[in-house]
């Protein structure tokens, strides 16, 4: 649910379980426990059924209103009811819809039994068509009322159905306390995550990263919602009752909300289910997700190891052949904590002499290569090369580029580029062989940025001017 103030990207609805353990030692109790009223009534209804003709009512009114169809009706609807009870402890409704249809047909065969059992071995008994189309009858009933009132069944029988609902634009160390506190408190958790089409995070990522924090626990599901239905100019009233009813047409079972917000019992009440506040006064985690998006680095603590690759800031140190950018990489890297990529080309030829084919497995480790040093990274990557650095080598030395080279460049998207110029000595490393076109290298180089509209800060000077050149940019993004 979303608003202009007190409704903010961290706001949530959240529920979950205990261990494991514990969580399967009461379902074993509980459905032990349950078994009994199903067991109770289909004994009632299997002697009731078994009753000889003369036991019977013979009065005309029994006939006019059709009295036998209705107890058909009544024992078979009831009976899906019971026996659906010992299965309300396993998680979620995808499960319960099944075993539902499961057991009605199962019922519904017994019935059929029933009606041959009364034809040929009770006394005045006959096979009825009739009665069997009261016992369908009962048996939908039973499922369309275990569908509608399922929150009541859950609670009756003690199972505590959790829901969340947020956004998690991002997910931070403040909703997975919410949601480990809530652990603690169901037997089950849905997270609904709401998206838009404008959100500044993607809503797959979004989603993608909840379910690896949490892909090791059973009794956490996550639902991804299109939020197309909710209207920030509506009144408060007016917004809760849109929320109740989604809730209720998408998570009917849910019986418990747990939420931050000052909302959440608001929400609880129109759904007549109760409501758990969690740390309203934020002192646990004192974090927002808008906070983060506004400056991750300043909340960098605050995000799950999932999420902060997301936020690093990848730098790459651009240019031709001997200008420093391997050197300043690796100071850069010690200088703020961090990771590098080094120009994995050098780890895997020794010589200009390569083939499209080398040109290619280059362009694919290197993309590898900052993709993994991406997830160790330390706010900020510092990259020595990039896939444009490699098509440009290409054409020089191959005289073509294949495109598979720009598919590998659209996987990364640098957030800062420093051009390395040429003021430098050059230096020959038994690799470098372009001493003689440093300019007219530079210049492509450069065009290659230009064309592709990519801003860059020019690098010149002497190593320790261009060592302050770039720190003093990179420190900006601290700030």
């Amino acid at each position: 649910m979303q608003s202009t103030s007190c409704l903010q990207s961290s706001q949530h609805l959240v529920c979950g379980t205990g261990s494991v353990n514990t969580i399967l030692m009461r379902f074993g109790q509980l459905k032990t426990k349950l078994l009994w009223p199903g067991v109770v009534w289909l004994t009632l209804s299997t002697i009731a059924l078994c009753l000889p003709g003369k036991a019977l009512p013979d009065r005309d009114w029994f006939a006019i209103i059709q009295l036998d169809k209705w107890i058909h009706i009544g024992l078979f609807s009831v009976m899906v009811v019971l026996w659906t009870l010992p299965m309300l402890g396993r998680p979620f409704s995808e499960q319960l819809k099944h075993q539902i249809i499961y057991i009605s047909i199962g019922w519904l065969m017994y019935g059929i039994a029933m009606e041959l059992v009364q034809h040929y071995f009770i006394a005045n008994r006959s096979f009825d068509l009739g009665d069997i189309a009261a016992d369908a009858v009962g048996c939908l009933l039973g499922v369309l009322f275990v569908n509608k009132r399922q929150q009541m069944l859950f609670r009756w029988v003690g199972v505590k159905k959790g829901l969340i609902i947020g956004k998690f634009m991002p997910i931070h160390n403040g909703h997975i306390a919410m949601i480990n506190f809530a652990l603690s408190q169901c037997d089950d958790v849905t997270v609904s995550m709401s998206f838009t089409e404008h959100d500044p995070i993607n809503a797959d990522k979004r989603a993608g990263w909840i379910r690896e924090i949490f892909r090791d626990n059973p009794k956490i599901r996550i639902q991804v919602v299109k939020d197309d239905f909710d209207n920030e100019k509506l009144s408060w009233d007016q917004r809760i009752k849109i929320w109740a009813a989604f809730v209720k047409l998408n998570y009917p079972y849910a019986n418990i909300i747990v939420s931050s917000e000052s909302y959440g019992p608001l929400l609880a009440d129109a759904l007549a289910i109760d409501h758990v506040l969690f740390d309203s006064s934020r002192t646990k985690v004192p974090v927002s997700a808008t906070q983060i998006r506004e400056n991750p680095f300043q909340h960098w603590d605050y995000l799950p190891k999932e999420v902060k690759p997301y936020f690093v800031k990848k730098i790459c140190l651009y240019g031709p052949e001997s200008t420093g950018k391997s050197s300043m990489a690796k100071r850069m890297a010690e200088v703020y904590h961090t990771e590098f990529v080094p120009e994995v080309a050098r780890e895997m030829i020794s010589s200009n002499d390569f083939t499209l084919e080398d040109i290619i497995k280059i362009g694919r480790a290197q993309t590898e290569r900052v993709l993994q040093k991406i997830r160790t990274a330390n706010k900020v990557l510092f990259c020595d090369s990039d896939l444009i650095t490699t098509q440009i080598y290409c054409r020089h030395y191959l005289k073509e580029m294949p495109e598979v080279l720009l598919e590998l460049e659209r996987q990364i998207k640098y957030d800062l580029y420093f051009l390395f110029d040429i003021d430098v000595p050059w230096i020959q490393d038994g690799l470098r062989d372009l001493g003689n076109q440093r300019k007219e290298m530079f210049d492509v180089f450069k065009s290659e940025l230009e064309a592709r509209s990519i801003p860059y800060i020019l690098v010149k000077g002497n190593w320790e001017e261009r060592e302050a050149i770039v720190r003093g940019i990179v420190n900006k993004l601290f700030s």
